[in-house]
């Protein structure tokens, strides 16, 4: 066989004999490649200057609400406190002590009985004081740590919420230690020693206001947590323990309304989102993958930086305007805030927006919490308002408006409704309280009175009650 018969079966006539339409087709497809190419190119750099222009007009907005997007511009917000006023640097010391004996007893205890979620729960077993009143005597030096470290109205824990798995050690200490403060006034009321019982209440408020001013959502979470403590049971029991002095009820009158006016939670909001921003800038650098922020692969983003321009400029300007239409709902009536939210939360789960579902957290529930908070310090405060009255006249009110003058320059109105607090003289005990988001009055359900677990999730009045009940004296308190 020679070299010609040879070439029909290796060469390029063979395949131009019997695929005679293979190179046309090899020629479109290379032609549609390049159109396809030439077309993600096209979009990706007509959908980069549109998301230039979407987080452009989102910085300009946010300037002009003055909401910072950097940490140096929160840090120029948002002054460092000096050393010499600095309140959590004591706390951070208490919560070292906290955190150096190693031991949980707050939590043996509390999980020894149910922790008292209703004031008809009141008086305590003697035998659960006991217990408590162990606790309390070995944490001596800790509490006192903590009442020299009210003296000092600012705080700052310097958090660095650059990092985005920003590490938060002393929340939950300072949980521990308002629960700790909870079992001191627990005890200080079973010894009828209301005016201790009141001091650690003070104490208690002024742990959740160090962390008031912090630049992240979970630290002003905590901060709610621990002020509806100080509104809560523990001080119920304290108030109806015996007889405080005028003027420490009315410090701690003060406080509550202090606070209450001036609690806020845009410096949370704005340090969520100076957080969030940051995480936007270090994943378009190329400095930070998502699969760094969130630990899944269905969330990583692996696309050529310059394909998803675009997309993240114009997820991260959607975050950021959500931040910003929140941090205006500050201002707004809880129930609208709630309705609100709702509708964001339903177009934010259809989002494509992949980055802002994730970093964008329960923003407007928060605020509504936020609410709920102020509400309860307010009727707390109108409670003791009510208490100076009645130990001064002798009878109980009959309606808010007889504090007025002598106990309350101006009376607070229900954060919720903008109406008047309800108030109302029962057989067992004082209650004001707000109605609630829902806008109907439960008659302070589910926790100023009697209600089933089952049912409570049905009502939402949030308030205060002095229950007209006296708990046991101990011996040790009679000696």
């Amino acid at each position: 066989m020679d070299d010609e018969s040879l070439e029909p079966l290796g060469g390029r006539g063979f395949f131009r004999s019997h695929f005679p339409t293979l190179p046309r087709l090899f020629k479109y497809l290379l032609l549609l490649v390049c159109a396809i190419a030439l077309l993600v190119v096209t979009a990706a750099v007509a959908f980069n200057i549109y998301g230039s222009a979407q987080l452009r007009d989102a910085r300009v907005h946010a300037a002009e609400a003055m909401v910072p997007l950097t940490r140096q511009g929160f840090r120029t917000k948002y002054i460092p406190v000096q050393d010499t006023e600095n309140a959590a640097l004591y706390y951070e010391a208490a919560f070292g002590l906290m955190r150096a004996d190693g031991r949980d007893e707050i939590t043996d205890v509390t999980g020894a009985a149910e922790w008292p979620s209703h004031p008809s729960d009141l008086p305590l077993p003697a035998d659960y004081i006991e217990r408590m009143r162990a606790v309390v005597a070995g944490r001596k030096t800790l509490l006192d740590v903590l009442r020299e470290a009210r003296r000092f109205e600012k705080a700052d824990y310097n958090t660095d919420f650059d990092e985005p798995a920003c590490l938060l050690p002393h929340l939950s200490t300072a949980r521990t230690s308002a629960r700790l403060l909870a079992m001191a006034m627990y005890v200080a009321a079973a010894d009828g020693r209301t005016d201790d019982g009141i001091s650690h209440a003070r104490d208690c408020l002024a742990i959740s206001r160090s962390l008031s001013r912090e630049p992240l959502l979970k630290q002003a979470l905590v901060s709610m947590a621990i002020s509806s403590i100080v509104c809560g049971t523990p001080l119920s029991a304290v108030l109806a323990s015996g007889d405080a002095s005028d003027a420490d009820l009315a410090g701690l009158q003060e406080e509550l309304f202090d606070y209450a006016e001036g609690f806020s939670m845009r410096p949370a909001l704005e340090g969520d989102l100076v957080m969030a921003n940051g995480i936007f800038e270090e994943i378009r650098s190329g400095r930070m993958r998502t699969g760094e922020v969130f630990d899944s692969r269905s969330q990583r983003l692996n696309l050529p930086g310059w394909l998803v321009a675009g997309y993240l400029k114009t997820d991260q300007a959607n975050a950021i305007e959500i931040f910003l239409s929140i941090l205006r709902e500050t201002e707004m009536p809880p129930a609208e805030v709630t309705a609100r939210w709702e509708e964001r939360n339903m177009a934010l789960s259809e989002s494509p927006w992949v980055l802002s579902r994730m970093l964008v957290p329960a923003l407007g529930g928060a605020v509504t919490q936020a609410e709920r908070a102020r509400t309860r310090m307010l009727a707390t405060g109108l409670a003791v308002a009510a208490l100076r009255s009645k130990n001064q006249t002798g009878r109980w009110p009959e309606t808010p408006g007889e504090l007025t003058g002598d106990f309350i320059d101006r009376l607070p109105s229900d954060p919720v409704t903008g109406d008047p607090f309800v108030f109302a003289v029962l057989d067992d005990g004082l209650i004001i309280y707000s109605v609630g988001e829902n806008g109907f009055d439960d008659g302070g359900k589910p926790y100023l009175v009697p209600t089933p677990k089952s049912e409570r999730y049905k009502y939402d009045d949030v308030g205060f009650r002095i229950p007209f009940v006296r708990p046991e004296r101990t011996s040790d308190a009679a000696e």
